[in-house]
C-alpha cells in the first residue's frame, strides 16, 4: 500500500464530488472520513505485512475494515435523509477503489 494509492483514492473522491461544480458539506465530510479510515487501513496493512505474510486472521480484519470504510461513508451520506447523486457516485467510486486496489 503506497502513499500514492492513498492520495489517488482521495483525489478520485474529490473529482466525483466536484463533477457538478460544487462540493457540499456532506461530500466534504465523506472525504474527511474516508481519509481517516483509509489511513487506518493503510497502517493496519503495513503492520500485517511486517512479517511478509498476511494470515487469515489479518485478512479477515482487513476485509472488515474495508466494509467499515463503506459503512461510515454511507452513514455520513444518509445523515440528512437525502443521498444526492454525487454522494451515490462517491460511495460507488469508493467501493470500486477498495475492491480493486485495497487487497
Amino acid at each position: 500500500m503506497s502513499d500514492d494509492l492513498f492520495a489517488l483514492t482521495i483525489m478520485k473522491l474529490m473529482e466525483v464530488a466536484n463533477e457538478d461544480g460544487f462540493v457540499s458539506s456532506d461530500e466534504i465530510e465523506i472525504i474527511k472520513q474516508a481519509e481517516v479510515d483509509v489511513d487506518s487501513y493503510t497502517t493496519v496493512l503495513k503492520e500485517a505485512l511486517a512479517d511478509g505474510i498476511i494470515d487469515e486472521k489479518e485478512k479477515t480484519f482487513l476485509d472488515e475494515l474495508k466494509s467499515l470504510i463503506i459503512e461510515r461513508a454511507e452513514t455520513i451520506a444518509t445523515l440528512d435523509d437525502v443521498v444526492s447523486d454525487d454522494e451515490k457516485a462517491m460511495l460507488s467510486k469508493l467501493s470500486e477503489i477498495l475492491a480493486k486496489h485495497y487487497k
